[in-house]
């Protein structure tokens, strides 16, 4: 069994002149607009009518498309698995606390964040970890925010639940490790 992770939205070397003088990586990569939710939702539905349908986790970079990729997502969860389509942790220009804040908000409003499996890192660089420290930070501020607005309905023992499984189990499931 294996996971599919997409990244979509990448625009790489925009400025050609300076990656050709200073290289690539450093900094002249951006976010585009180009793929489109109905593109990659047919990826997903070709794939489930051959019964081929993987762990998918979606990872949109404009964040103007978080909210349509986490209803498209949705859309591909049959039950089979816990969250088996899922809309994954803000990244590159998103991994900061603003960024994550907002999928919080926007993608929380349509798509349940208790099936995440987090953030998830490929561990290029020893720096890279402290993502997921600001990542829980960020998880449990956004919680907390909608306990103290009364947003949040149910008890304090499942929000305990929620935040470990993001944190630590449903990865850990999802992946089967």
């Amino acid at each position: 069994h294996f996971v599919m992770q997409l990244h979509i939205g990448t625009y790489l070397d925009a400025n050609h002149r300076k990656v050709q003088e200073i290289g690539q990586s450093t900094g002249f990569d951006c976010m585009d607009d180009s793929t489109s939710v109905k593109s990659v939702g047919r990826i997903l539905d070709r794939l489930t009518e051959l019964d081929q349908l993987p762990k998918t986790i979606l990872y949109p970079l404009n964040p103007a498309q978080m909210e349509p990729f986490a209803v498209l997502a949705a859309g591909f969860c049959d039950g089979t698995v816990r969250g088996k389509v899922q809309l994954g942790a803000p990244w590159w220009f998103n991994d900061q606390p603003f960024g994550i804040m907002r999928q919080f908000g926007g993608a929380g409003n349509l798509y349940p964040l208790s099936l995440s499996v987090g953030m998830l890192t490929d561990s290029r660089s020893f720096l890279s970890y402290p993502r997921h420290e600001l990542y829980r930070r960020c998880l449990c501020s956004y919680l907390g925010e909608l306990v103290e607005r009364g947003e949040y309905f149910s008890g304090e023992k499942y929000l305990k639940e929620i935040i470990e499984g993001i944190c630590y189990r449903n990865v850990k499931e999802y992946f089967g490790w």
